[in-house]
């Protein structure tokens, strides 16, 4: 359960910028009004940082996931509703497996001071990339 919470807590930190929706007829949208053809963009980055969700919303803790009850449509890795991917609930136990197997094997060191920085572009990445020292469990 640990480790799925630091999976999701880290999709919950790295989500993506945007995501559109078309709007085929008008409608009013938390008291706004949406022409029919408007696109409509929804910030899964943004709304996984709101603090009406989430306890200290720039903080890695893993153990909210645990202890606290998240807010079912405030946490959009896979989205939301109708068109929520099919394919979550097979990609959060193939993500926990590998991590599981990665972690068993190996050992995962950023270099000291490392502070990673975000870059915006189709997805959140981080600037420069993310440099790691590998080692085998077992070995110095």
């Amino acid at each position: 359960p640990y480790l799925r919470a630091c999976f999701d807590e880290a999709q919950r930190l790295q989500g993506i910028p945007f995501y559109s929706r078309d709007s085929s007829e008008p409608q009013e949208l938390n008291g706004y009004h949406i022409p029919a053809n408007s696109i409509i963009l929804c910030s899964p980055y943004a709304i996984q940082r709101d603090s009406r969700f989430w306890k200290e919303p720039e903080k890695f803790r893993p153990e909210r996931w645990l202890e606290e009850d998240v807010e079912k449509h405030s946490f959009l890795a896979f989205g939301t509703g109708p068109r929520k991917c099919v394919g979550a609930n097979m990609a959060n136990m193939e993500a926990v497996f590998y991590l599981v197997t990665a972690l068993s094997q190996y050992r995962f060191k950023l270099p000291d001071g490392f502070v990673p920085i975000q870059h915006f572009h189709m997805a959140t990445t981080m600037k420069g990339g993310c440099p790691v020292y590998i080692s085998r469990r077992g070995s110095k």
